[in-house]
């Protein structure tokens, strides 16, 4: 099991709604690889999940992540400078220090 979380903010609105979906493991295990803008933003957010030693992260690895992110991936890149500054990723490529 696991779950869907998304919060967004209208325009205008001071506060966010939150949106939560459950998903069984048999969907979770259909399901296809994600493509397009979709995988994209699961890049980002496995690449925030990186930086900050996410233990869910389960050995998923900067290759992995450079790989989701796909022709996307100088975009990424942008912010390995910074989290060069806090080590957690090595010279080149998304590699992990």
């Amino acid at each position: 099991m696991a779950f869907i979380k998304l919060r967004y903010k209208l325009p205008g609105v001071s506060t966010s709604k939150l949106i939560e979906r459950p998903l069984s493991a048999k969907l979770l295990a259909n399901a296809g690889a994600p493509f397009g803008d979709f995988a994209f933003a699961t890049a980002v957010a496995a690449f925030g999940q990186t930086l900050r030693g996410d233990a869910l992260m389960n050995g998923y690895s900067a290759v992995q992540i450079e790989s989701l992110a796909g022709k996307q991936t100088e975009l990424l890149a942008a912010g390995v400078p910074q989290a060069r500054r806090y080590g957690r990723f090595a010279q080149g490529r998304l590699t992990a220090a």
